[in-house]
């Protein structure tokens, strides 16, 4: 869970990161339409890559391509 009391942004809603999907958007996509919102914290992003990196639902040819399987 990421807490609303660590991250301003989540406008005083818990949430939950759903790991256990990738979704690919072309870059040109998330120029055109993304909004700046705020920053994960170094440590909760590692979480969150470590459990990326666990979900078996993820195709380790997908975690390759994103250098996120250590062989």
């Amino acid at each position: 869970m990421v807490s609303c009391d660590d991250y301003e942004f989540l406008n005083g809603k818990d949430r939950y990161i759903d790991c256990s999907e990738l979704f690919e958007i072309r870059y040109d996509r998330i120029l055109s339409c993304a909004e700046y919102i705020g920053v994960i914290d170094e440590k909760r992003l590692y979480d969150i890559i470590n459990l990326v990196k666990i979900s078996p639902y993820i195709r380790k040819g997908t975690l390759k391509k994103y250098m996120l399987l250590s062989e």
